[in-house]
């Protein structure tokens, strides 16, 4: 156990777990988690609370012996730590000179500062319940004396003046019962919750978990959020760990080195102490044992430099011209997607500052005709997205694309794994013709079922740096609205519609021709435009219209075209090649034309189809 000087602001910078075995009397009770509290006193525990912004709301716990249940919701497990050991050591003059249980052979935990873990997990009936080792793994209440018994005795210890941290690795309803039987018989109780909990096994799990404890146990709640990145409490942290390890960087660029390891570490639950920790560690490898380590700017920011801020913003910048060059017209989906990047990027700048966020990926409906630029502005809203760092880039996959026919396995049981793993290891998900699940005799289909089900359970827990866009034919049909009809939890999770309207065939259908030729180096005839246009209005009232894809096969036509009148003339120099004449542009029409009056004659069944 660590003995923190009285000269340092903050005693407890990053929580210490330990185990610690009882003497060779004791026999009833083997090694038991805790967590290292340090030796402090009440009034310094609170003003290092005072000037800690994140942290101060636990000066405003009550401590009283009437209020003895304490309920952390925390963003990461090591916040958490920090939080009960402010507790404890608030508590710690209610347990000065206790008459604790002398007829118990076991450890002093709290003279010793230390606070007993519990991690508590699912009451396991298989469980044999032979040596305590085995309970403490699954988190099984340890009962004490000569037998367990769930009802009559405590986990640690009979006494009750000991108190506790509970620390349970997931959300389940049968904690309360376990929790409020601690809670009675204590001084102090702690939980510990991870807001990610969430709906991790059921929808508002968490939710319904802090109202039965705040009803039964009339339990104290206590959300805590990660300090801002530029907060004096970082600051300190990280001067001095670099001062302890004898490091020294020109220019002192604190701020610099803490916006850089947010950026670098958010990934992976954001800025926090021990990443701080790491960072210094890695800093001190680059010199040599016991000797000060001379550092310029760049040194230090190697480690943990991803490419430059201004690279960064530029990127993000060029991806949104870009999305607003490509998406012709839609100017409504433009300001749509523009606000969900917006949205991300504030809640990732709440995040920073300690504030509270949606704490919800976005969940995305495109609905529109074909070659209406769904795909186009899903993978151009990933770029953006990415750019801004904004994405979980811990996934296997930045961008993943799946059909809803995908999201079915081939074998009873085995599609809830295929869609839970794809959620898990993508961080932009497009799934697009989504009404595929919803189609073919979905009532009797158990795949569809399944993977529905599980639909809505991966959607309750996307975390807030995750994307998933649901896209499919709105229009006539509107079969995305049977695809939200199929179930009925789906519709809700829905975050944002951007519906994808079909391009004018006498303005976008043109300039998109047009741009496709410039990116080919082709010049178009003089009268290109009264021709295209005719030719786009003829099609644009035809159900299997193509919207924007009508362009490009439009253009393709036309290099066939050319081609055969070139093969002809055998003329293949670098204008003639460049050149399309209003020959080849008639002539592709009329072969289009002529391919679609085909395929409504074999709907018919002209040709025996």
């Amino acid at each position: 156990m660590a003995i923190w000087s009285s000269n340092d602001p903050y005693a407890i910078t990053c929580p210490k777990l330990g185990r610690v075995e009882p003497d060779d009397e004791c026999d009833t009770l083997q090694d038991v988690p805790c967590l290292m509290v340090p030796f402090m006193e009440v009034g310094r525990a609170e003003a290092e609370l005072s000037t800690a912004p994140h942290l101060s709301m636990l000066n405003d716990v009550k401590l009283d012996g009437e209020h003895n249940c304490v309920v952390l919701l925390t963003e990461t497990e090591e916040l958490g730590y920090i939080g009960a050991a402010y507790l404890a050591a608030r508590q710690r003059d209610v347990y000065t000179g206790l008459p604790f249980n002398k007829n118990v052979s076991s450890p002093c935990f709290y003279s010793e500062g230390l606070l007993p873990v519990l991690p508590l997990s699912p009451m396991d009936s298989e469980n044999t319940m032979d040596s305590f080792g085995e309970l403490l793994t699954v988190g099984q209440p340890y009962m004490g004396g000569d037998g367990f018994s769930p009802s009559d005795n405590s986990w640690v210890l009979d006494d009750g003046d000991y108190p506790l941290l509970i620390a349970p690795e997931t959300c389940w309803y049968g904690m309360t019962e376990l929790i409020a039987r601690e809670v009675a018989r204590r001084r102090l109780t702690i939980v510990m919750l991870d807001k990610k909990y969430d709906g991790e096994q059921g929808e508002g799990r968490l939710r319904t978990l802090r109202q039965d404890l705040n009803f039964t146990c009339g339990a104290q709640i206590v959300e805590l959020n990660k300090p801002d990145q530029l907060s004096d409490y970082n600051r300190y942290i990280l001067k001095t760990e670099l001062y302890k390890n004898n490091i020294h960087i020109e220019d002192d660029p604190y701020d610099d080195i803490l916006t850089h390891l947010d950026e670098f570490r958010r990934s992976h639950g954001g800025l926090c102490n021990s990443n701080i920790l790491r960072y210094v560690k890695v800093l001190r490898k680059q010199g040599k044992k016991d000797c000060r380590v001379e550092l310029t700017r760049a040194q230090a920011l190697a480690p943990i430099t991803l490419q430059s801020q201004e690279n960064a913003l530029q990127a993000a910048a060029d991806l949104a011209a870009e999305m607003k060059e490509e998406l012709w017209g839609c100017e409504s989906v433009k300001a749509q997607l523009e606000s969900i990047v917006d949205l991300m990027q504030m809640d990732c700048t709440r995040r920073k500052r300690g504030l509270p966020t949606s704490g919800h990926g976005q969940i995305l409906l495109f609905a529109g005709a074909p070659g209406t630029g769904k795909t186009t502005a899903a993978k151009m809203l990933c770029d953006w997205l990415k750019g801004r760092r904004l994405l979980d880039t811990t996934c296997d996959d930045l961008y993943k694309q799946v059909s809803g026919a995908q999201l079915k396995a081939p074998y009873v049981g085995n599609t809830a794994p295929l869609v839970h793993d794809l959620f898990k290891n993508s961080a932009f998900l497009f799934i697009d013709e989504a009404y595929a699940l919803a189609e073919n005799g979905q009532e009797n289909d158990n795949y569809a079922q399944e993977a529905m089900a599980q639909l809505c359970v991966e959607l309750e827990n996307l975390p807030e740096d995750r994307v998933v866009v649901f896209a499919g034919y709105g229009g006539r049909q509107n079969r995305m609205r049977a695809f939200l009809d199929a179930n009925p939890g789906l519709a809700s999770r829905i975050t944002a519609t951007v519906q994808f309207d079909a391009y004018s065939p006498d303005k976008e259908m043109p300039a998109i021709f047009a741009h496709h030729a410039a990116a080919r180096g082709l010049t178009l005839p003089k009268d290109w435009e009264k021709t295209v246009v005719a030719y786009f209005t003829r099609r644009a009232v035809r159900e299997d219209y193509g919207s924007g894809r009508e362009a490009r096969r439009l253009l393709e036509s036309c290099l066939t075209a050319q081609s055969h009148r070139l093969m002809a003339d055998e003329k293949f120099d670098a204008d003639t090649l460049r050149t399309l004449t209003s020959a080849d542009l008639k002539a592709a029409i009329a072969q289009l034309e002529s391919g679609f009056a085909a395929l409504d004659t074999a709907k018919t069944g002209k040709f025996g189809v």
